[in-house]
Parts: C-alpha cells; structure tokens; sequence
C-alpha cells in the first residue's frame, strides 16, 4: 500500500468495523432483544427492528450523497459513537436475556465511533 494512502485508510478501518459490527448487531440480535425488552413475541416486531436499520443507513445515504467524504466520515463517527452509547444505555435500562452480549457488543461499536471520530480529527487537522 502506498504511504500516502496509510493514513486514510487507518482513519477508516474504525468506522468500516464498527458499522458492519453495529449492523450485524442488530441484524442477528436485534429481533430478539426487540422481543425481551417489549414482551412481544411477533416475527413481525423483529423484522421491524431490521427494517429501521437497514431504512435508517438508505436514508442517511441519500441525504448525504453529496457531502464531502471528510465531512460524512466525521457525520458517521459521531453516529457511531452515539448509536453504540445509546445502545449500552437501553440494555442497562433493561436486563435482558442476551444482555451481556449486547451491551459489550454495542460498548465496542461506541469506542470504535470514538476512535473513528478521533482519526478523522486528527488525519485533517495534520
């Protein structure tokens, strides 16, 4: 890899990781925490929860299609951040079943939007 490229790249992997974890998260947990945390036990309340995960990055998508890559990296760092921060604090509102799972899981999504943010700061301010 060029070296010139070195530094975009580390300042991405954060975000790439944590956006497919944070994905993944939701998309294999999240019917299941869905279904403790609201006693519902309908295939269709799940499927809602992967339906506004996967809504919610299409629209963010298209709303910035036209922003500046720098400026979307910082947008989705903060995103991150604050996803994965409200995520630990919904599952410690709740003890749930899959609780400890998902709060390290949303706990690691939090820090990697942290370390992205932090990246992204400091690969433009140089």
């Amino acid at each position: 890899m060029p070296a010139r490229l070195r530094g975009d790249l580390f300042a991405l992997v954060p975000i790439i990781v944590a956006s497919w974890a944070l994905g993944g998260l939701y998309l294999s947990l999240g019917p299941s925490v869905a279904s403790d945390s609201f006693g519902i036990h309908d295939h269709l309340a799940g499927g809602l929860v992967v339906a506004l995960v996967c809504g919610t990055g299409a629209v963010t998508s298209f709303l910035l299609r036209r922003v500046a890559t720098a400026r979307v990296l910082t947008v989705a760092g903060g995103g991150l951040l604050a996803g994965g921060a409200l995520g630990v604090a919904g599952l410690m509102a709740n003890r749930l079943g899959l609780h400890t799972t998902a709060l390290w899981y949303a706990g690691i999504v939090a820090v990697l939007g942290l370390v992205a943010l932090i990246a992204q700061r400091a690969r433009h301010s140089a």
